[in-house]
């Protein structure tokens, strides 16, 4: 009887116990408590456990305390609270992430700005630029970019002011944040995406002529994304660009426009100038390269292929020297002789970069021999070059 009891008893206990514990667990995991943690608890890593606990809240739970943790002075926390916020869709949060952003290292005020980015709010442009400014060269270029690209269009006008900002990252990374913008609008509303690509537009093309080689390329890729057939004049123009890989991207930006480029395009191979003349013949070979049902476009395109194999027919070393990269993907082998005699008239160190490493060992010789002539190095990547012989 005794022994029953005792059984009974240490059941009992055993329950209350079980008891006692889930409500201890159910305690410590409740969003207050775990707020109180997060508030005020001296350790790191416990406030950063707390924090993750109130990530896993389902809608708003717990954003008041996320908001609060965003000036933690350690700076893991303000960055991983920011990212909770974000994941939440706290869209109120937005104003409290922009006013602690400067008080973050620059990597943390990136971390910060993709944040803002998530949530969509437009007046966290101020933000987002100073965190531009804060960063070393290009430190976080495309997270930041990615970022004022996801602000929608009620951030376009601040972005056309930041066109015109002495920091040139500023100009090149808002030329950037107004492409993502009008890309990410288009299928949500052509009708907005129309009216920010009306408003960006000429700011933009102005851009192609910037000081700075940063600005112009940001420029260029920016007019590819608002895709508006004014861009074209203005583009053929900086074909003339002295820096080379400025150059590379106007014509591979004008390959964008076939129905509206190929015409000046093919007028621009008798400017004065040879850098246009090249350049336009790079486009013309990318537009040559296109692949489009369109009726309208196809014509385009066999225009452009009409131009590309007169080009070679006729051994117009000034236009081979534009469409090189069209002869590799091709692989004519009836063109190897005249490329190779155009590097050494013509050639510059990206042509003999892409000879070296498109895989046709003739071309990749020249390459070498062109080097040796000049005094130069030329690289031979991993895996060869993005443009391959007969790919």
């Amino acid at each position: 009887m005794k022994s029953r009891r005792l059984v009974i008893l240490m059941l009992g206990l055993a329950a209350g116990l079980a008891v006692a514990f889930a409500v201890m667990r159910w305690i410590e995991h409740s969003p207050t408590h775990l707020a109180e943690v997060l508030a005020h608890d001296p350790d790191p890593a416990k406030r950063m456990q707390a924090l993750e606990e109130l990530t896993k809240l389902p809608g708003e739970q717990g954003a008041d305390a996320l908001i609060v943790a965003l000036s933690d002075k350690d700076s893991s926390i303000p960055r991983a609270a920011a990212a909770a916020l974000a994941q939440k869709r706290v869209a109120r949060a937005a104003d409290s992430i922009a006013a602690v952003m400067s008080a973050q290292a620059p990597s943390g005020q990136i971390d910060l700005a993709k944040a803002l980015g998530e949530l969509g709010d437009p007046k966290a442009v101020p933000a987002i630029l100073d965190a531009v400014r804060a960063q070393e060269k290009d430190a976080g270029e495309s997270d930041l970019v990615v970022a004022l690209g996801k602000l929608g269009s009620g951030a376009v006008d601040g972005l056309i002011v930041a066109l015109k900002d002495k920091d040139a990252r500023v100009r090149a990374y808002a030329a950037g944040g107004l492409g993502g913008i009008v890309f990410q609008m288009r299928g949500q509303s052509e009708e907005k995406a129309r009216a920010a690509t009306a408003a960006a537009v000429e700011p933009v093309c102005a851009l192609l002529q910037d000081p700075e080689a940063l600005v112009r390329q940001r420029a260029a890729d920016a007019l590819g994304s608002l895709h508006d057939p004014r861009a074209v004049e203005p583009l053929i123009a900086a074909l003339a660009d002295p820096d080379p890989k400025s150059a590379e991207i106007m014509a591979r930006v004008l390959s964008y426009f076939p129905r509206e480029a190929v015409d000046p395009l093919i007028a621009a191979l008798r400017n004065d100038a040879f850098p246009v003349r090249r350049g336009a013949a790079e486009a013309l070979g990318e537009i040559a390269l296109s692949d489009s049902a369109q009726a309208a476009e196809r014509a385009a395109i066999e225009k452009a292929l009409k131009e590309v194999d007169q080009g070679l027919l006729r051994n117009n070393m000034e236009f081979i020297a534009g469409a090189y990269v069209y002869y590799i993907r091709h692989a004519q082998y009836m063109a190897l002789p005249k490329l190779i005699n155009t590097l050494d008239a013509l050639g510059d160190k990206r042509m003999a970069e892409t000879f070296l490493n498109c895989g046709n060992p003739e071309l990749a010789e020249a390459a070498k021999q062109w080097a040796k002539d000049n005094g130069l190095k030329v690289e031979e990547r991993a895996g060869g070059s993005g443009y391959k012989w007969g790919k």
